[in-house]
């Protein structure tokens, strides 16, 4: 299993951890009416009750090179938050798309790099510490998780593979700057599944908070 498979087959588990509540979150906001990249990222998170004092950073944790914050936001006591002026990425915090997904599909570029890992929401308490971070997801026929990435100049990587799971498909349209991608969850049997990873707008999301 590939390191991001196993990233998104914990998004598999929660499914039956977490109930649905209603929509009640705003989309990321790009610069070409949904076709361009995202210059910012706001909504509300349903079931907020850690109050205010709290802030959301959008962050490139490399579990080694350190963490790179391209942008952040207060959370207020509704659970708003509006994190806008989302920065480049530094290289030391990119790598090859190539070697990011599986060497069975397609990258029309092979010289564009990506956000080393995925990018994260982390919350931090009024001391800095963190408490938890958000997710974009929907519940309903299948589970969608949502998940940011940036990438140094516009490719596509599209194909298909197989691993002791299941099924993984990729369609995906990264253009430079932040991009939103979504994995949609289909169980094909028992501890089976199908991934199919994909840049098109999903509707239904909603923003969660989990954490302490």
């Amino acid at each position: 299993m590939t390191k991001l498979t196993k990233i998104f087959f914990l998004f598999l588990v929660s499914i039956f951890l977490i109930t649905a509540c209603k929509d009640n979150s705003t989309e990321p906001e790009d610069d070409a009416g949904g076709n361009g990249a995202i210059t910012s990222i706001s909504g509300t998170i349903q079931d907020w009750t850690q109050g205010e004092g709290y802030t959301v950073k959008l962050v490139v944790d490399t579990e080694g090179k350190g963490i790179f914050v391209a942008g952040e936001s207060s959370i207020n006591s509704s659970g708003k938050f509006n994190i806008s002026n989302l920065e480049d990425v530094p290289n030391d915090f990119l790598q090859p798309v190539c070697e990011t997904y599986s060497n069975q599909v397609n990258c029309d570029n092979s010289n564009a790099k990506v956000s080393i890992n995925d990018s994260y929401l982390y919350v931090y308490d009024g001391n800095g510490a963190i408490i938890g971070s958000l997710s974009y997801e929907s519940y309903g026929t299948n589970y969608i998780g949502g998940s940011f990435i940036y990438a140094n100049s516009k490719v596509k990587v599209t194909g298909s593979y197989e691993d002791s799971e299941g099924q993984v498909t990729m369609n995906l349209d990264f253009k430079k700057g932040w991009n939103l991608y979504y994995a949609i969850f289909t169980v094909t049997g028992n501890n089976t599944y199908k991934i199919d990873l994909t840049s098109t707008h999903q509707d239904g999301m909603q923003w969660s908070f989990g954490g302490k």
